[in-house]
């Protein structure tokens, strides 16, 4: 995909499509209408066409997923690394953003603080999903060799979960975790971040970016779930400028 093609502040949208006679249902989009079951050939402008694969039932099912953004471009204005050489399956001096229906929320903030950036949301999307995107990208050689992961709002984490992802991105330049925040009804409210304050000590390619923390002290950057934030509100702002910042250093 052409790397002048610019991000627009709209949601990605995936429809689940059976490898070849199956039925599966289309998967949940905060904003962007769906295409009707089955027919989903074209997406919208400024978006790119990404095949994706997972398992229902059992079965091995094929999704076409419209994904916001830019493909992985040529350059990004962040230095996403100290290092001179790139691992196989990593885009040098390209950022890819991995998260959940809170990303989509600093989605347009994060697209202007990093040009080329490739942000990969999903509402509803689970940390073993993330992890399963990043190996995909990986494989087709478009993950980029800085690597921010912004999961875990919708379910626990375990420390081989997060170990698993790290496999995945060891040779990463750089990866970022953005811890979570959330109310105390979500009974994994503090553990997912206690698994990544835990964790990513342990590893030199890791930094955490702690969202918490900034949260904690601004109650009203958020609506009345408690989870999420204006779309180019304050909060969603201050998350993307942390990212970015932590990426810098």
């Amino acid at each position: 995909m052409p790397s002048s093609r610019k991000p627009v502040p709209v949601l990605a949208v995936a429809l689940l499509l059976a490898l070849p006679a199956a039925t599966c249902p289309a998967a949940s989009a905060a904003s962007h209408p769906p295409y009707p079951l089955g027919s989903a050939r074209h997406c919208r402008a400024h978006y790119y066409k990404r095949f994706r694969f997972h398992t229902v039932d059992g079965k091995k099912v094929r999704y076409i997923a419209c994904v916001w953004g830019t493909g992985p471009g040529p350059t990004t204005t962040v230095p996403a690394t100290t290092t001179t050489t790139t691992a196989p399956g990593f885009v040098a001096g390209h950022v890819t953003a991995i998260g959940d229906s809170v990303m989509l929320d600093a989605a347009p903030d994060l697209a202007a603080d990093i040009p080329g950036i490739d942000i990969e949301t999903e509402v509803s999307r689970q940390w073993d999903a993330g992890v399963a995107l990043a190996a995909q990208l990986k494989a087709e050689d478009k993950l980029g060799a800085t690597v921010v992961i912004d999961l875990g709002t919708n379910g626990p984490i375990t420390d081989s979960q997060f170990q698993a992802m790290m496999a995945v991105l060891a040779k990463a330049s750089l990866v970022v975790f953005v811890t979570v925040h959330l109310p105390p009804s979500y009974s994994w409210s503090q553990s997912v971040n206690a698994v990544l304050e835990q964790e990513v000590p342990k590893y030199a390619n890791a930094r955490l970016a702690n969202f918490n923390a900034l949260a904690d002290a601004n109650p009203d950057w958020f609506g009345s779930d408690g989870v999420h934030m204006v779309i180019g509100g304050i909060g969603a702002k201050a998350m993307a400028k942390l990212i970015t910042s932590t990426i810098k250093g």
